[in-house]
């Protein structure tokens, strides 16, 4: 009898309509097409982080769509003057300026002084919805796999994580990405770096 009145109440057109819905709908999410690198760049801040003998609290990730190239920078603060400085010298300093730059609606990211950079370089910029961190996935999937690599590495001591992010992004870099096939280093420099054997 239970399992008739639960099939009867599931095929009900009148009990299904009356019903509110357990979610809310949402549009789906689009798929971003690149095709080449720099063509976007995705950009956030992880942090805080404990305070470092150098001062750095937090790190900034830029990371290239196309060829999933992450760099990080580590930082003191997450204001929009360090993050602008850091894009400008050390990413667009090194690699050029990318087509798009993509983040989230932080105030560093949001703030006039960022605004202003990327329509000086003519780098349009994007972000994510409201409350939406799905929109800027490269940059969480890197930031679980950069946090879960300094655990590894640091294994208790966190003094100094800073100074280790070098290391451990080449390492990243050197290895095959599940959705390219390849390393970001080949697709980034169209070459594989020399790496010592072990």
């Amino acid at each position: 009898m239970k399992d008739d009145v639960a099939v009867h109440l599931f095929k009900c057109d009148k009990c299904t309509q009356s019903k509110f819905p357990n979610k809310k709908p949402r549009a789906p999410m689009g798929s971003i097409s690149v095709g080449a690198p720099l063509d976007r760049i995705s950009i956030d801040i992880v942090g805080p982080l404990p305070r470092t003998v150098r001062n750095n609290k937090y790190f900034l990730t830029a990371t290239d769509h196309f060829t999933k190239w992450t760099e990080v920078y580590p930082i003191p603060d997450q204001t929009a003057v360090t993050c602008a400085q850091k894009i400008l010298d050390d990413f667009i300093g090194r690699f050029g300026c990318p087509e798009s730059l993509h983040s989230d609606q932080g105030g560093s990211f949001e703030s006039e002084i960022f605004q202003q950079l990327c329509q000086m370089l003519q780098v349009r910029k994007t972000r994510t919805s409201a409350s939406n961190p799905k929109g800027n996935g490269q940059c969480e999937r890197i930031h679980r796999t950069i946090l879960q690599m300094l655990r590894a590495y640091l294994k208790g001591d966190q003094s100094d994580w800073d100074k280790h992010l070098g290391c451990l992004m080449a390492a990243y870099r050197f290895s095959e990405n599940d959705s390219t096939g390849l390393t970001p280093n080949m697709l980034m420099l169209g070459r594989e770096v020399k790496t010592p054997s072990i």
